[in-house]
């Protein structure tokens, strides 16, 4: 059975340093109702509470989710682009190889590696 995780939601509202106040005020929920699924008194909100929720930690809905012992442990990240870029590149084993020789490349190499780079993809 899925289920919230208040303690997914609870970091997403620690990390932006909100209250639930706060959360109520900046999404247009009820204090009470944020109070409720912040608690973990509510475990099935309605879905416009969560895309709310979502939205104000610029996240997917998906993310408050509680998955058991099976979970995946992933770090949190904020912003969609980076969730996407981190997912590319792990996801992709070239991708990857490519992210770690260009940690280890001068600002000079790395230049001409985005220069070639943009050159390859104009033919």
């Amino acid at each position: 059975m899925i289920k919230l995780s208040k303690e997914k939601l609870n970091k997403f509202k620690n990390l932006n340093g909100l209250t639930n106040k706060q959360v109520a005020e900046l999404t247009g929920l009820q204090v009470g109702t944020v109070d409720r699924v912040f608690s973990g008194a509510n475990g099935n909100p309605t879905l416009e509470t969560l895309k709310a929720l979502s939205e104000l930690f610029k996240c997917s809905v998906d993310d408050f989710i509680d998955y058991g012992d099976n979970q995946i442990v992933e770090p949190y990240l904020l912003d969609k682009d980076s969730a996407e870029i981190a997912t590319t590149i792990t996801s992709n084993s070239k991708i990857k190889t490519l992210y770690e020789i260009a940690k280890k490349l001068s600002p000079d190499d790395l230049n001409f590696v985005i220069d070639f780079a943009k050159r390859l993809t104009n033919k």
